[in-house]
Parts: C-alpha cells; sequence; structure tokens
C-alpha cells in the first residue's frame, strides 16, 4: 500500500454532506467565524501553558511588551476589517452591475477574499480576547510568554495577508475577475458532470431498463413534490438505499437546474404494493421527496448549464448598447471555449457502490453548445469582431470534442451566420465572418481520427 491509499479512507463521505458543505463554505461569514474560534482556542492554549510549561526556564517578558502589542493589533485590526469589507462590498455591486447578477453569488465565495477577511478579523478578535485574558490576571509568566509567541505567529501572518490582499484588489471586482470566478466553478462542475454523468445513478438508456422495469411487481406511480423552486440537487445514494429497503425502482426525469412545482412529475416509481392512502405509503414517499433539495435559486455546483448561462448573461449586458463592450464578449467566447473543452474531453470513472434501482437520462452535451453561445450570437449578431472570433471558438470545439459538441457547433456557426444576414451585415464584414466559418471548419473537418 503506498503513502496515497495509506492516507485516502476506505469509506466515502456521503454525496449530500458534500453538496451541504459546499454550500456552507462558500457563505462569507463562515471561514472568519472558523478562524477567530482558532484564535480564542490559542488563548486557551496560552492560558494552559502556566500547567506544563515551567517559567524559570523562558527569558524574563515584561507584561506591558505584550499588551501594547496587543493593544496596536486590535486598533489595527479593525480599521483594516473595516476597509477590507467595504472593498468586498463595493466588488460584489460591480459584479453585479458591469456583468450580471447571477455572478455575485460566485464572487462571494472567492477563496482569496474570504481569507483575508478571516485573517484580519481573527487577529482582532485573538487581540481583543488577549487583552481581556492578560486584565484578569489569569495568565503566569509562561502564559504571557506563549501569548507572546503566538502574537508575533498572527503578526506575521497578518502582514502575509496584507501583501496577498494588495494583489487581490488589484482584481477583484473587475470584470476579468468576475469572469474567472463564474469560469472557475463552471469548469469544475463540467468535469464533475464529465465523469460521472449521472452522478451516481443508473444510465437509463441501457437495454435492459425496459426488461427490468417488465420483471418489477407492482405498478407505476408519478412522483410529485410538494414545493415549488430550483432542484439544486438529487440525493441518489438516499434513494437508492430507500428504494433497495422498500422493493422499489425509481427513474428521474426531472434535471438539475430545472423549475420544480407541484403540478410536475420529477419522476416515476414502481413498488410492489400501491402508494396511496396508506399511512406507511405516505411517509415512505415523504422521505423519497425528502432527497430532492429544492431551492430558490439555481447554482451551478451540480447545473454547470447555469455557470455557462451567466456567461453568456455578462457577453449579452456588454454587447447591449448602453455598454457598448465587444473585447468582453470576446473574452466570455474564449472562456466558454476554454471550458467546454478542458472539461467535456474526460472520461467517465466507474462508481465504486453502483446503483441499481434508481436510473436517470444523462445530459445532453449538445444543448450546452446552443445555451453557450446562441445568446452571444443574438447580442452580437451585426459586429464584425464577435462574430469573426464566435466562427473560430466553434470550430476549436468542432476540432476538439466529440461527435455530438462537434456537430451542436457548426450548426450553432450556420445559426450565426444566419443571423449576421438578418442583422444586415455591411457585406464587407460578412464577407471576413463567412471567411472565418469556412477557415474555423475545413480545419474542423481534416483533424485526425481519435
Amino acid at each position: 500500500m503506498n503513502l496515497k491509499q495509506w492516507l485516502t479512507p476506505d469509506w466515502a463521505v456521503p454525496s449530500r454532506l458534500q453538496f451541504l458543505w459546499q454550500r456552507f463554505r462558500q457563505r462569507l461569514w463562515v471561514q472568519p467565524a472558523l478562524w477567530c474560534l482558532a484564535a480564542i482556542a490559542a488563548l486557551g492554549l496560552s492560558i494552559s501553558a502556566d500547567g506544563w510549561l515551567p517559567a524559570h526556564v523562558l527569558p524574563a517578558l515584561d507584561e506591558g511588551v505584550v499588551n501594547d502589542l496587543l493593544h496596536i493589533m486590535a486598533s489595527g485590526m479593525l480599521a483594516v476589517s473595516t476597509f477590507a469589507l467595504s472593498i468586498l462590498v463595493g466588488a460584489f455591486a460591480s459584479a453585479a452591475s458591469a456583468g450580471t447578477p447571477r455572478a455575485t453569488q460566485l464572487v462571494v465565495a472567492d477563496p482569496s477574499a474570504q481569507k483575508a477577511i478571516a485573517t484580519f478579523l481573527a487577529s482582532f478578535v485573538f487581540a481583543i480576547v488577549g487583552i481581556i485574558g492578560l486584565g484578569t490576571g489569569l495568565m503566569g509568566a509562561s502564559a504571557r510568554f506563549v501569548l507572546f509567541l503566538c502574537a508575533l505567529w498572527v503578526l506575521a501572518w497578518v502582514i502575509y495577508a496584507l501583501l496577498r490582499w494588495i494583489e487581490t484588489l488589484t482584481r477583484i471586482g473587475r470584470m476579468g475577475h468576475t469572469i474567472t470566478t463564474v469560469e472557475r466553478a463552471t469548469r469544475q462542475a463540467l468535469l464533475d458532470m464529465a465523469r460521472n454523468p449521472l452522478y451516481g445513478a443508473r444510465d437509463a438508456r441501457q437495454p435492459d431498463f425496459q426488461d427490468l422495469l417488465r420483471q418489477a411487481p407492482g405498478s407505476q406511480h408519478p412522483l410529485h413534490l410538494t414545493w415549488s423552486g430550483h432542484l439544486q440537487f438529487v440525493d441518489i445514494d438516499r434513494l437508492e438505499r430507500l428504494c433497495q429497503a422498500h422493493d422499489l425502482h425509481l427513474l428521474i426525469e426531472a434535471r438539475t437546474g430545472d423549475f420544480i412545482h407541484p403540478g410536475q412529475v420529477v419522476g416515476q416509481l414502481w413498488a410492489r404494493e400501491p402508494l396511496q392512502g396508506l399511512p406507511q405509503a405516505l411517509a415512505l414517499l415523504a422521505r423519497v421527496r425528502e432527497a430532492f433539495v429544492i431551492g430558490r435559486d439555481r447554482t451551478v455546483q451540480h447545473d454547470p448549464a447555469f455557470g455557462l448561462s451567466i456567461l453568456a448573461e455578462i457577453a449579452q449586458r456588454a454587447l447591449s448598447p448602453a455598454v457598448n463592450d465587444p473585447g468582453t464578449a470576446v473574452a466570455v467566447l474564449s472562456s466558454q471555449t476554454r471550458v467546454l473543452i478542458e472539461s467535456l474531453t474526460h472520461t467517465p470513472e466507474p462508481s465504486d457502490t453502483p446503483c441499481r434501482r434508481v436510473f436517470r437520462h444523462p445530459v445532453e452535451l449538445g444543448p450546452l453548445v446552443s445555451l453557450a453561445f446562441d445568446p452571444v450570437a443574438r447580442a452580437g449578431a451585426g459586429d464584425v469582431d464577435v462574430q469573426r472570433h464566435l466562427m473560430r471558438t466553434l470550430g476549436a470545439l468542432a476540432a476538439c470534442c466529440t461527435p455530438p459538441i462537434a456537430e451542436a457547433a457548426a450548426a450553432q456557426a450556420r445559426r450565426s451566420l444566419r443571423r449576421a444576414v438578418d442583422a444586415r451585415m455591411p457585406t464587407e464584414d460578412f464577407v471576413t465572418v463567412e471567411a472565418a466559418f469556412q477557415s474555423a471548419f475545413q480545419s474542423a473537418s481534416q483533424k485526425p481520427a481519435a
């Protein structure tokens, strides 16, 4: 057994806990709160030093040195924390106004900004708690010395965080930072989907699916949810355990990101016994419904199509007459192409715990191209620079990706050419765009066979 296998546990964290943890850690207050608790724990370590660290082996330390250092840190970090938070508020407003309000959620979850805020607040809390500890008289010589060492370490940590914060200030709130943040989240969601297209469920396209359903006893029941909102997550592990325990089979028809309402059928359930009217059946259906996480808004985590839509919205706003920034639209096109090429070339990974009773259809890849590029093609139909770059990026998709993506890219390029004609693009510009189309897709058709 190598080191990596030894460090990797043989148990897996439930997918629902992973989903909830990812949502929880993206909140702005979580990381500062955890680091503030760590700062309080450092004070507890300092107070306990009187019991295990002999004072006679330590150099003499004046109590006023520690007190003065903590007062300086407390006053300075309060001002720095307030300034950093005001910068973040401005960055969030800039991301919403210059980009799109849907990007604000991802900008808030930027780890660099969260680390800086956590550092400043934690150092402020450490200094305040340290002053209180010194003022109570609970600290002896050993405790004061350990507190002094902790204060020096926190001071060095703050200096490093300030240097990183200066670098963060040069990009946070800028359009490029917003695009990069959305691109990073979308790439991760697409990678997860490419490696596990069914998110743990069984492929409903398998030939034995209909045979299995014919052999399954009982009748078919449509599954409805009792609340409205966007489907954010489906706990496949929970559904599989319920289906195995109660001899059920489930076909999930709703997709992550869909708007769900009580009248919509989200799945088909096959059961041995009727599921209407019996108290036990009603309780079972309630437990099945709890596996579907519904929220007010869409999230990128298990919905990469939403990330592509956010990028398209940024480009649409940049191409509006009020902004007129085709360069941002070109940057978005490059970002979308890069994300799709880097993510959708991965092969699915086999599941360690294969699902047997929960089925779903995999996400179709072709519509992702239209979702990402068609809004930009509509908004920039008359812009030669946008259309020319659009043809190049679509040609890159056709050359690098699988047939479904390549066919969708070619169809999108032909549709964009028709939009350019409908927008009455000048003849000289249209000739340039058409030449870019011919060059891009001639190169794509000549790519070597895999």
